[in-house]
């Protein structure tokens, strides 16, 4: 049975991301990020952010939320000035990051944003598979009340901001309110290890729809969270996990893989005489 602890952890969770991100200008790709970044810095204060970890964090959601756009170069000196630390805490950081394959990072070179090949992404749409549906599975096992009606206030918010267009698929908003039901039920699901695992593979899916776009439409998208907690609620653990694969097939089927993906621009070189 899921804890009560575990459930006030959800609820605080999914009321931390109930207000829309405020959004940047992204940077051109393949540019190193300048010490001034609003892609990162999200008008913070660099003296908040002294342990690798936070910086780690603050990349990651830069890149998951698409201000940080794949083949942009993460500079240590920029990085540093931005967060007021040393180098050698901002490579801590980006090797936290670089775990997560958000980034690539090799010797002598400056790190980038990750430009997903089409065979990763299917990888890793098949691994997200997998992860989400025994997460959908094993909560339909044993949701109870407190975990069913946090459930249903994401579908409630969902089916607010469709309605109002206030949220699109493929968007750095989208991508934070749609995930925010997947996030849930990890989190309900009552295995920590896999709620790990499923926030991991959720940042590596988001980075491959922004790299390739998306045709998804909100309405689809909320519609089949809504025939998954239907499952969930009925108690059918198999269906559940089922509809949720179905859901993750449709997703990758509307992402426009292709084995020349829009190249990267340097602006310098474009605007050059």
């Amino acid at each position: 049975m899921v804890t009560r602890k575990a459930a006030g952890k959800a609820r605080r969770a999914l009321a931390s991301g109930s207000r829309a991100p405020t959004l940047h200008r992204a940077r051109p790709a393949n540019s190193i990020v300048a010490a001034n970044s609003p892609a990162i810095a999200r008008g913070a204060p660099a003296a908040a952010a002294t342990d690798a970890e936070t910086i780690a964090t603050r990349i990651t959601d830069a890149i998951v939320e698409h201000r940080l756009l794949p083949g942009t170069r993460l500079g240590e000196e920029s990085l540093g000035e931005i967060f007021g630390v040393s180098r050698t805490k901002v490579r801590e950081a980006l090797f936290i990051v670089a775990r997560y394959k958000l980034i690539t990072w090799e010797p002598s070179k400056s790190a980038c944003v990750a430009q997903p090949s089409v065979q990763e992404a299917r990888d890793v749409f098949e691994t997200r598979r997998v992860l989400e549906a025994a997460t959908a599975r094993r909560l339909a096992g044993h949701a109870g009340p407190a975990q069913l009606r946090l459930l249903h206030q994401q579908i409630e918010r969902e089916a607010k901001l469709v309605r109002s267009g206030d949220v699109k698929s493929g968007t750095a908003y989208g991508a934070r309110v749609f995930g925010d039901f997947h996030r849930l039920i990890a989190d309900l699901a009552g295995n920590a290890v896999l709620a790990a695992f499923v926030r991991e593979i959720s940042a590596r899916t988001s980075l491959v729809e922004v790299y390739y776009g998306t045709t998804m439409p909100s309405a689809c998208s909320h519609d089949e969270h809504v025939e998954v907690l239907a499952a969930i609620e009925r108690g059918d653990a198999e269906a559940a996990a089922l509809l949720m694969i179905g859901h993750f097939v449709h997703i990758e089927k509307s992402v426009m893989l292709r084995d020349s993906a829009p190249g990267v621009v340097d602006l310098r070189e474009a605007l050059r005489a």
